[in-house]
């Protein structure tokens, strides 16, 4: 669940407002549209969502999260850990994903 503080009152966001059900859903939609490219080249479609607060004062309570939560000061850092791991697909898969990607953006 996610909540907004107004005041002294904390107030549960609905879906639409939801940053945590909104990252999911959009990995999903991102994941559905990568999937040809995946399944062409035999790779394990995967897309993880990541919440990124761009407001490093935020407080975050996040224990059991569905997601990942960054703050924005901590981007750098968590990138090269996710470097250091990467998923293993092939050249001409992040090829080909890149080049969906920037067909999507063109359109």
């Amino acid at each position: 669940d996610f909540f907004r503080k107004i005041g002294k009152k904390y107030i549960q966001e609905k879906d639409k407002r939801n940053p945590i059900k909104q990252a999911l859903g959009n990995a999903l939609d991102l994941k559905r549209f990568l999937e040809p490219v995946f399944s062409a080249n035999r790779c394990s479609a995967w897309v993880t969502p990541i919440l990124i607060w761009a407001n490093p004062d935020v407080t975050s309570y996040d224990k059991e999260c569905a997601i990942d939560v960054w703050k924005i000061n901590e981007l750098s850092r968590r990138i090269d850990l996710l470097k250091r791991n990467p998923q293993k697909i092939s050249d001409k898969c992040y090829k080909e994903i890149e080049q969906k990607l920037m067909k999507s953006y063109d359109d």
